[in-house]
């Protein structure tokens, strides 16, 4: 796996395959994520969270396309920590090792990409914690399973937007409070 675009594009990301769980959001999907979020905001000096990052590519890739600072949340940061040491990415960062339901960030973040394991029902938990997460405004990026209807709470987000790619299906939310 690769960073596509910005200052550390086209430097490898390991990715452990098949183990721990571990999915990481492809090339594909992920240059289509930025795509979509450069067509409603200007990126660079935004606040990003990594939510149940995995090995950090998301992260790692609005860092390297100038990101002001990143949050990464996951139980296991071994595979993040391995990431961000080969690519001496030493600034504007934060790793958070702690169950996603139950995090609070000290700087909210203006985006929110949370990638939750598959068949888990982990993201209506972690979207219900959003005031400790997120601020109103902020941009909201799950991906679930392609086939999942995911429980969200109008009062607290709007649907901006719902696409399926290959196996998954991004949700992009405005939190609204």
């Amino acid at each position: 796996m690769r960073i596509i675009a910005g200052t550390l594009r086209n430097r490898k990301i390991a990715s452990p395959q098949g183990k721990d769980g571990i999915r990481p959001t492809s090339e594909k999907i992920r240059e289509a994520i930025f795509n979509m979020l450069y067509s409603k905001l200007d990126i660079s000096e935004k606040v990003f969270a990594d939510i149940c990052c995995g090995t950090g590519a998301m992260g790692i890739e609005a860092l390297s396309r100038g990101a002001k600072f990143c949050t990464f949340v996951d139980a296991d940061t071994k595979n993040v920590s391995h990431n961000i040491k080969n690519l001496n990415i030493t600034e504007n960062l934060k790793i958070l090792k702690a169950p996603a339901q139950k995090i609070s960030i000290t700087n909210l973040a203006d985006v929110i990409f949370l990638d939750p394991p598959y068949f888990k029902d982990i993201a209506e938990a972690i979207l219900k914690n959003h005031k400790a997460i997120g601020k109103q405004g902020s941009m909201w990026i799950v991906e679930v399973e392609k086939q999942r209807e995911l429980e969200i709470n109008l009062e607290h987000f709007k649907i901006t937007d719902d696409r399926r790619y290959g196996k998954s299906r991004i949700y992009t939310l405005e939190q609204l409070v």
